[in-house]
């Protein structure tokens, strides 16, 4: 059976005629290809042909005086075809379909690194007025853009970046270290060799 008539789908059909080996030959003139064939009696055999085909072995059937009927359907189109019968899992199959295709496109979490003063809790708040929050296009987002209002609003960062994966944005930052300058009252301050 070649594959993809094979999921266009088959019909299993019973036949009854006098004469089996005769339809079986002229079903092969005819050019039909049939498979599966198994004889149940000297009358009966049971045999599978194609969807597309049957309507027109049907005629042939009714030419030549051969009575039939059908035993099974099978394939996917028949199992796609049933789907339509059941409207919720259908729904819900289509769902979560769009949903897979529509999330990723979306921010749905951010993440902070980097920061060991500054909150975590801050950095996004100010990361929020810079269009990086919930339910935000990732292709909005402008790293340039968030890095630059990011260092504008907040003195204490050196660095700032952001970096999407998935529904995760990342902001990355890099705190300026804190410059410690205490004044010594004695001893020598600076020696020159």
């Amino acid at each position: 059976m070649r594959f993809w008539e094979s999921m266009a789908g088959t019909y299993l059909i019973e036949v009854t005629s006098a004469d089996i080996c005769g339809l079986l030959a002229r079903l092969n003139n005819a050019g039909y290809s049939i498979y599966d064939i198994t004889t149940i009696n000297e009358l009966k055999i049971h045999m599978r042909i194609y969807r597309n085909r049957y309507n027109a072995l049907c005629v042939l059937f009714e030419k030549w005086g051969v009575s039939y009927k059908i035993l099974k359907k099978e394939g996917i189109f028949w199992s796609i075809k049933s789907l339509r019968k059941r409207k919720l899992l259908l729904t819900g199959l289509t769902l979560v379909i769009l949903i897979s295709l529509f999330l990723p496109t979306r921010i749905l979490f951010v993440r902070v690194e980097g920061n060991n003063q500054l909150p975590a809790k801050f950095i996004i708040e100010n990361a929020r007025e810079c269009g990086i929050k919930f339910g935000a296009s990732r292709r909005d987002v402008r790293s340039e853009k968030v890095k630059n209002a990011l260092l504008s609003n907040m003195n204490q960062l050196k660095w700032a970046g952001v970096n999407t994966s998935g529904c995760v944005a990342i902001i990355s930052v890099q705190e300026r270290s804190a410059v410690t300058t205490e004044v010594k009252k004695s001893g020598i301050a600076s020696i020159i060799a």
